[in-house]
C-alpha cells in the first residue's frame, strides 16, 4: 500500500503528515524504496491489532530519562 491507501485502511484515516510523523519516529510499520515508502497489509494489521496506548505514568517515566539522558550531554 502506499501513503494514500494506508491513510484510507487505519479505521481513523489519519493525516497524510500524521502517518510521515510515525514513520520519522518508526512507530508504524514500513518500507522504502529509494524515496517511496510503501506498508503491508499484513503488518499495518499486526500493528493495529497490538498497538496500545501508553499510561501516564509511563509518558512520564520515559520524558524523565530523556531529560536525564540529554542533561549529561549539554
Amino acid at each position: 500500500m502506499n501513503i494514500e491507501e494506508v491513510r484510507e485502511y487505519i479505521p481513523f484515516h489519519p493525516a497524510e503528515q500524521t502517518v510521515y510523523g510515525w514513520t520519522s519516529e518508526n512507530q508504524i510499520p514500513f518500507h522504502k524504496i529509494k524515496k517511496n515508502l510503501f506498508f503491508l497489509k499484513s503488518e499495518i494489521d499486526d500493528w493495529l491489532m497490538n498497538k496500545k496506548r501508553k499510561a501516564d505514568y509511563e509518558i512520564q517515566k520515559e520524558a524523565e530519562a530523556y531529560v536525564a539522558r540529554n542533561r549529561r550531554r549539554m
